[in-house]
Parts: structure tokens; C-alpha cells; sequence
């Protein structure tokens, strides 16, 4: 009743020629309507800009099976932000792969860094593949024809220091923090560089080594966090001394056992730190009296380098936190440990799930003493010497405020 005559005559006659030639009228009607919104969120989503695509790429993130830590989350958004600026609000559709290299060679341009624009590329190729699986927005990602850009694995990961490098690095490091150390008639330049900060940094690398963790874990533990007394240990009722770091991926606490080449670093620190009132066993105080720990250790690789000499299995002969990552894991595997072992001691899981369960199924203390054996293993041999790890204190060498 509420259609015209004249309208329902003309439907009428309209679907009496569907029906001769074999089309149901209601389901052209139905196909019509389905076009039309398709087309509507086509014209919808084409004007989604970059910014928003990365929006819904984060929030969808953080729900998979291994999300990102916070540290990755705002290194992406700092770099997003900080190169990207020009493009992030603009439509995804409209951002070709000439505009992305552009953006490339202009980061790593004149004064630039490679580095970052590589990174930059690895950050924004999973948001771009996101827009096509999930949001089926473009068809192709741009970065595509620039995929040799996208360095996942580079050659530096096969980096590493031998067994006599890694012991003569341990020496190096034990003679230049003591009163009594000179560098030879080669190197008697070096000895105003080795100031107390270059002496600080020297034992986080001797860590980074020995514990095969990363730079983050180790500058930040706080004096709080190390049980290394006899008194500590009976007190805590462990089987020996642990110090309890928070995983820069997970966020999650963990517990690494000392061997005693790692003691008597802690020991040094410990003391050095309380001596100026510093919580943190690695501090750099400023001037304004804040008590915070060291930013980075990167000052005593050139002065370590130049002790050490040639590296033999080091491309470049270069030496970084990535190659003590690497010999770390080197001894391990040739020790018969696998993988997921060297995964598990590191605190490197392979899933959320498998963190979930370590982080609710032992205490620190607990998976401290359950991998202990692991880091004596791997300690004697990239020290070359047999350790008595069962020879702990009965005396206190440091204050604990006992």
C-alpha cells in the first residue's frame, strides 16, 4: 500500500524480463545491495592512513601468542614518529615504494645511519603485510621491491671469540681493576682512557659474556637483586649465590646463578657502588645527585679491542655486545647444550605460554639453582680452566650491611 501504482507496474514489468531470462529477481536485489556496501567499505577503508593501519597492527599485536615487549613497542613508535612523520597520515593506498626508498636513502643519507633505516623497514613490513592478510586493504606491500633492505639475520650473528680470546679478555679485564695494572709499551696510551667508568663498563662486558644475557638485563640490576654473601645464601636458604634480573622482552623476573668468575665482579661493584650510596651495582650518578645506573658499555670495546688485538673469528674484527652474545651461545652448543636449553637460561622463550609457565611454576631462587650446572659448563670452558663451583664463601667479601 505504500508503493505507487505506477512504481509496483514498473517493478513489475522489470522483474517479469529477470524471471524470462532466468534471474531470480530477489536475489539480484540481495547482489545489488552486497556491492554496493562492498564498494562503500572499499571507499572506507582506501582512506585509512598509515597511522591508523598501525593503530589497529599494535592493538591486534598484543594479543598474539608472543607480543612485543614495551622496549620494541616504543622504539617503533619513537621511530615511526621521528622519520615517518609526513607519511603517517596518509592513506595507505597512496604510499608507493618509491616514497619508502626515498624515505630510506634519506635516513641513511648524509649524517644518517643505515642501521635505522633498516630497522625502520623491519618495523613498518609487518604492518604493511598486516593491511593485506587481515584488513585486505592493498593488494601488494610496498616495501616489497626493496626487500633486500629487510636484513632479519645479518652476518654479524656469526660473530664470536674463541676460547683463547674469551680467556684473555677475562684476564684483561681482571688486571685492569687493579691498582697495579699497565698496559705494555704498545698500548701506554691507553692508560689515561682507562678511567673509573671505562673500569665499570669492562665488567658488564665480562658479564654480558659470561651470563650470555642482554646489555639491558645487566646494567640495570640493583644491589637488592644479588645474593652473594654467605649470609645471604644461608638467609635465603639457597644452594648458592643468584642475582635476579627483569627480561628486557618479557618483563618478567628471572633468576641466574653466580659462578665464581662472576663473583668477583659482583663483589668488586657491589662495594664500589655502596662506597658513593648508588642501589645500582653498575651507577652512574648525576650531577644533580639522581642515582641511576650506566646507559651503556659501549666506551671500553675500543680500549678492550686494542688489548686483544685481532680477532681471528670475528668478521670486521669487531667486538660488541652482539658477539658476546654469540660466543656465549657458541660454547653452549659445542658443550652438547641445546637450543631450547640456552633459550631457557637466558630467560629467551620461544612463546608467552612458555613463560607463563616458568614465571608461575619456580620462584627465582629456584630456577637460579635449577640452571646453575648449565652456567658452570659453559663458564669453564669459555674460560678455559676448571672452576671449583662448590668452593662459596664462608666469609662475607662483601658488605652486606651486616
Amino acid at each position: 500500500p505504500d508503493t505507487p501504482i505506477d512504481e509496483a507496474l514498473t517493478t513489475a514489468i522489470e522483474w517479469k524480463k529477470q524471471c524470462k531470462a532466468g534471474i531470480h529477481p530477489r536475489q539480484l536485489q540481495k547482489q545489488i545491495l552486497t556491492e554496493r556496501r562492498q564498494k562503500l567499505k572499499e571507499e572506507e577503508t582506501s582512506k585509512l592512513t598509515l597511522r591508523q593501519i598501525w593503530i589497529k597492527y599494535e592493538q591486534r599485536n598484543q594479543l598474539k601468542d608472543k607480543p612485543n615487549s614495551e622496549r620494541t613497542i616504543k622504539d617503533r613508535e619513537h621511530t615511526l614518529e621521528k622519520h615517518y612523520a609526513n607519511l603517517l597520515d596518509k592513506p595507505l593506498a597512496e604510499i608507493s615504494s618509491e616514497m619508502l626508498l626515498d624515505k630510506f636513502n634519506t635516513i641513511a643519507g648524509q649524517g644518517g645511519s643505515k642501521s635505522v633505516a633498516t630497522k625502520s623497514f623491519r618495523y613498518l613490513n609487518p604492518i604493511f603485510n598486516f593491511a593485506i592478510r587481515s584488513l585486505q586493504i592493498i593488494d601488494k606491500n610496498p616495501l616489497e621491491p626493496n626487500k633486500d633492505l629487510i636484513k632479519i639475520s645479518t652476518p654479524k650473528n656469526l660473530n664470536r671469540l674463541t676460547i683463547k680470546e674469551t680467556q684473555k679478555l677475562f684476564e684483561i679485564i681482571s688486571n685492569i681493576n687493579t691498582l697495579s695494572f699497565k698496559p705494555d709499551n704498545e698500548n701506554t696510551l691507553l692508560a689515561n682512557k682507562i678511567t673509573s667508568s671505562i673500569k665499570l663498563q669492562c665488567d658488564i662486558i665480562c658479564l654480558l659474556l659470561l651470563t650470555g644475557l642482554r646489555q639491558q638485563e645487566i646494567i640495570k640490576i640493583e644491589i637488592d637483586q644479588v645474593v652473594l654473601t654467605a649470609h645471604q645464601i644461608r638467609y635465603m636458604e639457597a644452594d648458592g649465590p643468584y642475582f635476579r634480573i627483569i627480561r628486557s622482552k618479557q618483563g618478567q623476573p628471572m633468576g641466574i646463578p653466580i659462578t665464581p668468575p662472576m663473583a668477583s665482579i659482583f663483589e668488586r661493584r657491589i662495594n664500589a657502588a655502596r662506597q658513593i650510596g648508588s642501589k645500582y651495582v653498575f651507577p652512574s650518578p648525576r650531577p644533580n645527585g639522581e642515582d641511576r645506573p650506566i646507559a651503556k658499555e659501549r666506551g671500553a670495546y675500543p680500549i678492550l679491542k686494542c688489548l686483544l688485538g685481532n680477532l681471528s673469528e670475528s668478521m670486521n674484527n669487531s667486538l660488541n655486545a652482539n658477539v658476546l652474545r654469540t660466543t656465549f651461545a657458541s660454547a653452549a652448543f659445542e658443550l652438547g647444550i641445546t637450543t631450547d636449553i640456552v633459550n631457557a637460561i637466558t630467560g629467551h622463550f620461544n612463546s608467552i605460554h612458555a613463560l607463563q609457565k616458568v614465571a608461575t611454576g619456580a620462584y627465582v631462587k629456584t630456577t637460579a639453582e635449577g640452571n646453575r650446572k648449565w652456567f658452570n659448563m659453559i663458564n669453564e670452558k669459555l674460560l678455559n680452566q676448571e672452576i671449583p663451583f662448590d668452593a662459596f664463601y664462608e666469609e662475607p667479601a662483601v658488605n652486606d650491611g651486616q
